[in-house]
């Protein structure tokens, strides 16, 4: 009798590996063998029909069984009219390097499917993999996650038959484009539900990208629009998904996934450090590109990408798109964070931040992260000097930065040898420190927003006009350094415009002494150069309402009455045409609509003076309306209720200083009553509110008090005595 080969299946292992006990490399090297050896199909055949076995057992037998068929021709892309088994293959829905992927007709269930079919010529390794897959389909079962029907043998090489999903993937539905807030919360909701179904399963994905997302509108009317909201949602391809196994060996130097999409752990090949955070990561790229329209690390070459990933911090969604709320920006970066322990703990704990927020709720897990900690941590223990001292040294470190990198282009500016190599490292040093310093204003803005919300800076405290001065003096600073290390001569770049701007905004704040007319005039050219040289009419309009918005305050400061008021209003206009050209769903419309009645304000406040009460009413009745229209369309919103509220405090206002009393006091008066009428939810709004109540309250008692009798103090006082 012939002995045994070493590397068949001892029985013992053949009873680990149907169990499910035996790690991933183990299982991929015995599947290897299983495939070439038929004594060893045979062994594990007897094993299932004992009783025992899972899922990878049977689908291994299925391929035991089908092995009569490996003498059949190869066909590599077949035809519309090849069928096998009850299937009747259609037409092609997509190929990659390692199957092509048919929509087939179910001759006996009469009903549509994909058939993934394994290339001709792949190695023993791809077709484990492909039966891998199948297996960790099979053991799903989740209404976000494809299907799988059965496995086949087709001309000699494996099938996965599944569910077809008729439509998109993700990345075509986006196509670099991103989506409202509320699309894009929904979309993630759905998709933590299913990962976190897969993980319940002990199966991480390893490869959630937009293109491995199916959106799908079938039985929808053909005239419905296709929105997320309204899309069924399949999560696909678990080619790359790994089993997690308590026994698993840890295995080093394996990089799986899709650079742009791949978590820190995954580009640095550690298998151990791979678990269902790997997946949270995967689900954050997806909720970064649905909100900014790009993943969070974008090269030409796959290794830039990659050592992007590994060591930068993405850049934070709301310096691309200011109009993303804070909660879900929290939300995004912290399922990004380069430590697998700051992320969120697991896809449950993801989908109820998400599901906190979409309910008007703060997001509860991130609350103690980022420049939350320090909101709640001023809160708690009112230690103006520490915070004080935080923000002053993040700035002072920004400034060293800045002055580091200018001494680093000094020295690269002096080299004559590679010169193409020394301007690219000077491109790649200015764009970082770019990236620096608006990361450095959005958290300096951010920072000042929760001091004054909790109280810590008040704007009738003298000291705290001193420590605000300090910080608009810290983050000036920085700016200066940035921009004098430029070249007089230089021109403003279309990505230096935007901090030019900021820089003049600052100028205005906190240095009013200073002219900015030379950097008003460096912006105008800046922007007229990108016009000629490409830049789309819409990105140049934006540009020029914050140019003239700037321009207007300058000129204000200049006492030029009527050139400010003139600038705001172009300004307002240009805002006008495009928000008429902007989709009512898009999620910049609201804030330009904010902005301009905002600078509607600003010009009726400048006529008061030049003076012209008709046009001023007529600009601030206008701005008025804008926030009206903007309550009706959430009536719910506390927000935008204050917002109207604020602006008909300022309408009456402006009717107090234009002499008409009876006005200012009628509209204080009903004002008054609708302020009174709102119920916070938000507690950091209840001083705001307080405020604008007591400026109501002072408009009508001024008017009491222009009308009083005469003597009625005295009889006030004979009264009391």
């Amino acid at each position: 009798m012939a002995q045994e080969p070493s590397s068949c299946l001892h029985p013992v292992e053949i009873e680990a590996y149907v169990a499910g006990r035996l790690s991933e490399a183990r299982v991929q090297a015995l599947e290897l063998h299983i495939q070439q050896c038929g004594q060893c199909r045979q062994s594990l055949a007897l094993a299932l029909r004992d009783g025992s076995g899972d899922q990878v057992g049977e689908l291994l037998n299925l391929v035991a069984a089908g092995d009569s068929e490996a003498a059949q021709p190869d066909v590599m892309t077949g035809d519309a009219s090849d069928m096998f088994s009850r299937y009747r293959l259609m037409r092609v829905l997509g190929r990659g390097g390692t199957a092509i992927v048919w929509e087939a007709w179910d001759c006996v269930m009469k009903r549509s499917v994909a058939v993934k079919h394994l290339l001709a010529e792949k190695s023993p390794w791809q077709e484990s993999r492909f039966l891998q897959e199948a297996s960790v389909l099979a053991r799903l079962s989740h209404p976000n996650i494809v299907s799988v029907h059965e496995l086949a043998y087709h001309h000699g090489r494996l099938a996965i038959v599944m569910e077809h999903v008729p439509g998109v993937n993700l990345a075509k539905f986006l196509q670099g484009s991103p989506v409202a807030e509320r699309e894009a919360m929904l979309l993630l909701k759905s998709l933590c539900a299913a990962v976190s179904h897969a993980h319940g399963q002990g199966v991480i994905h390893r490869d959630l990208k937009p293109s491995n997302v199916l959106l799908s509108w079938q039985g929808q009317p053909e005239s419905a629009a296709r929105k997320l909201s309204n899309a069924t949602i399949k999560i696909t391809d678990f080619g790359l998904a790994r089993v997690i196994d308590a026994s698993q060996q840890t295995e080093v130097g394996q990089r799986v996934g899709t650079p742009g999409y791949m978590s820190p752990e995954q580009v640095a090949g550690d298998v151990s450090a791979t678990g269902e955070r790997t997946d949270v990561y995967g689900l954050g790229a997806i909720l970064y590109e649905l909100l900014v329209g790009r993943p969070p690390f974008v090269a030409d070459d796959p290794l830039v990408t990659m050592s992007l990933i590994r060591e930068r911090s993405p850049v934070a969604p709301r310096l691309l798109l200011p109009a993303i709320s804070g909660d879900l920006e929290a939300i995004c970066l912290k399922c990004l964070a380069k430590v697998p322990a700051q992320r969120y703990g697991s896809a449950a704990e993801l989908q109820a931040d998400l599901e906190a927020v979409l309910a008007g709720r703060p997001a509860l897990l991130v609350m103690y992260t980022g420049w939350r900690r320090v909101r709640v941590w001023l809160h708690s223990h009112r230690l103006l000097t520490a915070s004080l001292v935080t923000a002053v040294v993040g700035t002072t470190g920004l400034v060293w930065q800045l002055s580091r990198v200018t001494s680093l282009r000094a020295q690269l500016d002096q080299q004559t040898i590679r010169v193409q190599q020394a301007e690219t490292e000077i491109k790649q040093f200015r764009r970082r420190l770019q990236e620096e310093l608006w990361n450095a204003m959005e958290n300096w803005d951010r920072s000042l927003g929760y001091l004054e919300n909790t109280g810590v800076l008040l704007v009738s405290d003298r000291n705290s006009a001193e420590r605000r001065q300090l910080l608009g003096a810290a983050a000036l600073k920085a700016f200066k350094a940035y921009f004098d290390s430029k070249d007089a001569t230089d021109g403003y770049s279309a990505g230096e415009i935007q901090a030019a701007m900021r820089f003049v905004d600052l100028l205005h704040t906190y240095s009013p002494e200073y002219s900015t007319t030379p950097e008003l005039a460096k912006i105008a050219t800046a922007i007229d150069s990108q016009k000629r040289a490409g830049m789309p009419d819409r990105k140049v309009r934006e540009l020029q309402v914050q140019y003239l918005y700037l321009n207007g305050r300058s000129q204000w400061v200049r006492q030029d009455h009527a050139g400010s008021a003139e600038s705001f209003l172009q300004a307002t206009e240009l805002v006008r045409q495009v928000i008429r050209e902007l989709d009512a769903d898009d999620p910049q419309r609201d804030l330009l609509l904010t902005n301009r009645a905002s600078m509607l304000l600003d010009a009726a406040n400048l006529y008061t003076q030049l003076p012209d009460s008709a046009k001023a009413i007529s600009l601030l009745s206008t701005a008025c309306e804008i926030h009206e229209q903007r309550l009706a369309e959430q009536p719910d919103s506390v927000e935008r209720q204050l917002s109207v509220v604020r602006m008909q405090c300022a309408m009456a206002t402006l009717l107090k200083n234009l002499q008409d009393s009876a006005a200012a006091v009628k509209q204080a008066q009903q004002t008054l009553l609708s302020a009174r009428q709102i119920t916070l939810t938000n507690p950091l709004l209840q001083p705001e509110l307080m405020r604008l109540q007591d400026e109501l309250q002072a408009i009508i008692d001024s008017q009491n008090t222009a009308t009083a009798p005469p003597n009625s103090n005295a009889a006030a006082t004979g009264a009391q005595q």
